[in-house]
């Protein structure tokens, strides 16, 4: 299992790191660790669904993403082989833009690092959606 981190960060965690707070409906909320400090504490980039797009905020914000309240970060590592200042320059590249099924919060973290975008999440929600179909349709 991952490390969780409190709301406010014990240990500093270099630039570029991918970080995930829990969200609704069982998935995970995905931002990547910057450079710049605020009280302390790194902010993150990551584009939530809502109206503002992809955004920067701080580490206190980003965690209360988490609607369980656990108030807990989870690591999740250095995806790629980019610098991490090119990582930040690319998700910065991105403020603004609006969250889509098909470029969500995962798509971006995985774009940022030079990786194909890709969402492991909505790819499960899609895959067991087609056994529920699949399934309804065998026992009609």
């Amino acid at each position: 299992m991952r490390p969780l981190l409190p709301t406010h960060p014990p240990i500093r965690l270099p630039p570029a790191f991918v970080v995930s707070v829990p969200a609704p409906y069982f998935i995970r909320h995905y931002g990547i660790v910057s450079e710049r400090l605020v009280d302390d504490a790194p902010t993150i980039i990551s584009l939530p669904n809502n109206k503002d797009g992809a955004q920067e905020e701080t580490w206190a914000d980003f965690a209360k993403t988490d609607l369980v309240r656990v108030n807990a970060v989870r690591v999740e590592g250095y995806l790629g082989q980019l610098p991490p200042e090119e990582v930040l320059r690319r998700a910065r590249s991105c403020f603004g833009l609006p969250w889509t099924f098909s470029f969500n919060c995962e798509h971006f973290v995985t774009w940022a690092h030079g990786l194909p975008p890709r969402s492991p999440q909505l790819e499960s929600w899609i895959a067991a959606g087609g056994l529920g179909l699949l399934l309804s349709k065998l026992w009609r």
